[in-house]
């Protein structure tokens, strides 16, 4: 029987219709619900945003064999911004806004209910409707969207293997880690599949439970195989036969094996002449579990094989063959092609399992398999002569020690030693092992920066940057830039490091013998000085005290909400500035200046250019005459090197603290909580997040109303866009909003920039204690709003209280959608540069 027949209205007696203009006077209807639709037609009209209202009229058939006429609306929001402010409007007890809805219209005239009546109607009406339908969407949109929907299209016309590598590409695009990609390869694979048969004709109408998709691919199999033999087809059906004998591993071309960088549990195949671009380097990865098998690849068997082919093309197929087996492998194993049947069977079941227990005897490293916890990266956002690579070439001996303690690995890359890429490297170190402490012995300036976004997302590792103290850490100013075509500009530029920082940077490329640097950085480098001036000039435009708030931006994008705090290392002996010599200091900046000129034409500075050749020059003969002293003033090697252990071996042990503990549950280590004693013996075994004071949501948004008719109405207006002032608080007292921070607290000490040791011992006695808290004004930005507030030294039974180790002492109160909590700390920054309030 027809469902029923539709035809659009465009217009109503010769008009346009205006569904929110005609539905005005339903506000006020008797019946509730067609009130509460009105209301949201309302609010859609005030929002002026765009909102598409198509009119449909159905023939509807009924019990009775007749035809209903019945008019339909179809509401689409056009722009998402629409969803953000209808929200901030939204009442309690108001219906929900949805990207598309419809709704009926109907001519009957209400009957004449209460409204407490007919809110009664309204939900039992809804609890009976068997129309109501209910959308579960069990996916993410990204994944349902571009990858479950928009990628059929490539499973109908290339097969599963292409859709599941199209969403690999996807999923790197994205920047998804690899563990990530390797939970979704087995759905991909089932969805492609599934799909693939409906188009065949073959499938099921009705889609499979959930429940018979592997969400994780069940690694049985722990190592690596590969099956190369002379044609692609013999290889695909002996890696079934190899797969079926090893715990039912899937066999994978080694194309796709590649592309997703599958790091074990893998038996792969493909042809002598299919060697996909990144092979080497994969291999690489996985050769120290690693078996290559041959199947009829000796010479006689390829001759046979390939008869038929060019001698051109047969030479050819030899030197494929010859550079599989140059590959790096653990094993090889050679079958002759007899083993194979033409119909696919093993004919010596005895060699075949022979070779089987080969494979299955090398297993991947245990970390892989076992420990999968985050990582941390180690990197160097400075200079050439830093020291850098001194200091971090001592971890040898404590490599053992820390491996015992920390039970994680420490890895070292010396960019300088590196034939391979570096960060690739990297990536595949991290890979192998997730859990790693991995040292970058590299500058990494700020451009370069986005490269330890990437190898963090590898593993969820956290990122560390090592700076140098205060004492290095001194913002320089420049007045001057030296144009090539001989012009100078008297622009202010300036640096994050002092130029005594500089100086001895450049006195320590100088001080290595010529030819015996790694990096081809030394006194032979013609254009040595001017490298490092380039080097330093990579910060240009960044203050001292912006610095590390920029590091924390691009490092935002590596994924944890709050990283670990940096590692600063002293540099001077001592913390006060030191004064250079007139004539240095004037070379330094002469040479900065001609830099700027360099790069704002994007021009190389080039040992053949003359104003090169003459600041090199200039800048060796100052140094040559003061950089033993320079040298002089810096810190001990032995100093350093200990400051770098401490701290790095502290960040180590919060991060294996931080492993089980919930980031949103910073209420279960704080100093406000009243414990009885046992609860306080359990914290004080338990590892401890952060230290806090915890104060009542409902005392803080009180602070707001009192004070609510002062300049902080401007924020409350911002946030109440369109809302009266009597519609903003709960029934509990609070105000209303998803936005506003449920737990409020005061951190005291947090896990990422102290010791456990510390913490327990500077606040275990005030634990469980009551502190009076006064605030003292209110900041806000249009991401963040917090209380700036005053801590005292003692409790109020009298004991004394630490004070408060972050440097803006607040009570983050407010968080725009999208915005993490920990940019409250920030407020005071923005306020002086004029980008938030007070």
């Amino acid at each position: 029987k027809r469902v029923g027949q539709r035809r659009r209205i465009e217009r109503v007696d010769g008009r346009h219709v205006d569904l929110p203009s005609l539905t005005q006077a339903l506000t006020h209807s008797i019946d509730e619900e067609t009130k509460r639709i009105a209301l949201v037609l309302q609010k859609l009209k005030d929002l002026h945003k765009a909102v598409s209202y198509t009119f449909l009229q159905e023939e509807v058939p009924t019990l009775e064999g007749s035809d209903k006429t019945r008019h339909i609306c179809v509401i689409h929001v056009l722009h998402d911004p629409a969803f953000l402010k209808f929200q901030k409007r939204m009442e309690p007890g108001d219906m929900a806004l949805f990207r598309g809805f419809s709704i009926e219209l109907s001519g009957d005239e209400p009957t004449s209910l209460s409204t407490e009546a007919a809110t009664a109607t309204a939900k039992e009406r809804l609890k009976g409707d068997d129309s109501l339908m209910l959308k579960k969407k069990l996916l993410p949109y990204m994944v349902r969207t571009f990858i479950c929907r928009n990628c059929l299209h490539i499973a109908q016309t290339k097969g599963s293997g292409a859709f599941a590598s199209q969403a690999i590409k996807l999923f790197n695009r994205w920047g998804i880690s690899a563990t990530g990609k390797e939970k979704w390869i087995p759905f991909f694979e089932a969805w492609a599949d599934y799909a693939v048969s409906c188009f065949e004709g073959g499938g099921d109408p009705s889609l499979p439970p959930l429940s018979d998709f592997q969400t994780s691919p069940q690694v049985l199999f722990p190592g690596y195989g590969l099956i190369v033999a002379p044609t692609p087809a013999m290889a695909e059906t002996f890696s079934k036969r190899v797969g079926a004998a090893l715990d039912g591993a899937t066999p994978r071309h080694i194309a796709s094996v590649v592309e997703r960088s599958l790091p074990y549990g893998v038996v792969a195949y493909g042809g002598i002449g299919e060697m996909p671009k990144g092979i080497k380097d994969y291999l690489e990865d996985v050769s120290e579990y690693s078996t290559i098998v041959f199947l009829g690849c000796s010479e006689e068997e390829l001759e046979t094989e390939f008869a038929l082919l060019p001698g051109s093309q047969k030479k050819r197929m030899g030197g494929l063959c010859g550079s599989w087996r140059k590959s790096h492998f653990a094993a090889s194993v050679d079958l002759p092609r007899s083993l194979l049947s033409d119909s696919g069977e093993i004919v010596d079941a005895t060699m075949f399992q022979k070779a089987m227990t080969n494979i299955q005897a090398l297993s991947p490293p245990g970390e892989v398999e076992g420990n999968t916890s985050p990582g941390l990266v180690l990197f160097f956002p400075q200079i050439p002569g830093c020291g850098k690579s001194t200091v971090v070439s001592t971890f040898e001996n404590v490599k053992c020690r820390w491996d015992d303690v920390l039970k994680r690995k420490i890895i070292v890359r010396v960019g300088d030693r590196m034939s391979a890429k570096y960060w690739p490297a990297l990536k595949r170190d991290v890979r192998k092992s997730p859990s790693c402490i991995l040292i970058a012995d590299k500058n990494v300036p700020l451009p370069s920066m986005t490269a330890v976004v990437d190898v963090c997302r590898e593993s969820n590792s956290l990122p560390v940057a090592v700076l140098p103290d205060s004492s290095a850490m001194q913002t320089t100013e420049v007045v001057g830039i030296q144009y090539l075509d001989g012009s100078f500009s008297a622009k202010t530029h300036i640096y994050p490091f002092s130029l005594a920082y500089l100086a001895v940077c450049l006195s320590r490329v100088l001080a290595r013998e010529a030819a015996s640097h790694a990096g081809r950085l030394d006194s032979g480098t013609p254009t040595a000085c001017m490298i490092v001036i380039k080097f330093f000039s990579l910060y240009r435009g960044i203050s001292a005290e912006k610095f590390q708030e920029v590091i924390d931006m691009k490092l935002a994008k590596a994924g944890p909400d709050e990283a670990l705090t940096h590692v600063r290392l002293p540099f001077f002996g001592g913390s006060e500035p030191i004064d250079l010599p007139c004539v240095l200091r004037e070379v330094l900046v002469e040479a900065l200046q001609l830099q700027f000129g360099y790069d704002v034409k994007r021009k190389k500075t080039k040992a053949s250019e003359s104003d090169v050749q003459g600041m090199e020059q200039r800048l060796r003969d100052v140094l040559a005459e003061h950089g033993d002293a320079l040298l002089s003033m810096t810190a001990s090697i032995e100093k350093t090197k200990n400051a770098l252990y401490q701290q790095l071996f502290d960040r180590a042990c919060v991060l294996n603290s931080r492993m089980d503990i919930d980031e949103k549950e910073p209420a279960q280590q704080c100093v406000a909580q009243n414990q009885n004693a046992s609860s306080q013996n359990t914290a004080a075994n338990a590892s401890i997040r952060l230290v806090s004071i915890d104060i009542k949501k409902k005392l803080v948004h009180q602070v707001l109303q009192d004070h609510g008719s002062g300049p902080t109405s401007i924020f409350l207006k911002s946030i109440f866009d369109g809302i009266e002032e009597n519609d903003r608080m709960s029934r509990k007292g609070g105000y209303i909003g998803i936005e506003f921070v449920s737990r409020t607290h005061v951190t005291m000490a947090f896990s990422g920039r102290t010791t456990q040791r510390n913490m327990r011992e500077k606040f275990g006695t005030v634990l469980g204690c009551n502190v009076d808290v006064l605030v003292t004004a209110l900041l806000w930005s249009e991401n963040h709003a917090a209380f700036a507030v005053s801590i005292p030294e003692n409790t109020t039974d009298g004991k004394p209280l630490p004070p408060c180790e972050n440097a803006f002492a607040h009570i983050t109160v407010w968080v725009a959608k999208g915005s993490k909590s920990v940019g409250s700390n920030e407020l005071p920054a923005l306020v002086r540069a004029g980008q938030a309030h007070r």
